[in-house]
């Protein structure tokens, strides 16, 4: 049935529209209306470098100058602080892979794993 397989589709996707200012982030909930979060596992006191998709798009990837979170929906499950000796200026994604740079030219690579769990872990 194609509807219902459409539902589960919708129902995978996430519904975010991201805004990076200089200082900040604002991050906005998408569907019938468009609402700013109050409260998330995103970071919005600083800039956001990147987000995105990642793990077959179940999660969220994102980056900051200092470091990178990863969600599900609005709850953070990991956030892993990077020191390159500068911040994080870019940031490219090729799922699962997460390829930082640095201001100073530094770069770094981070893969998402599956654990024996079965759920999915940084490392």
């Amino acid at each position: 049935d194609a509807s219902a397989s459409d539902a589960q589709d919708e129902s995978k996707r996430h519904g975010f529209l991201i805004l990076s200012r200089e200082d900040s982030t604002m991050v906005l909930q998408t569907g019938q209306e468009i609402m700013e979060l109050d409260t998330s596992g995103f970071s919005t006191q600083g800039p956001t470098v990147y987000a995105g998709n990642i793990g077959d798009r179940k999660y969220i990837v994102q980056v900051s100058p200092l470091g990178i979170r990863l969600l599900e929906g609005v709850d953070q499950l990991h956030f892993i602080p990077v020191d390159l000796g500068s911040p994080i200026v870019h940031c490219a994604v090729a799922d699962p892979y997460v390829v930082l740079l640095s201001a100073e030219g530094l770069v770094t690579m981070f893969v998402l794993k599956s654990d024996s769990y079965g759920g999915k872990t940084h490392r």
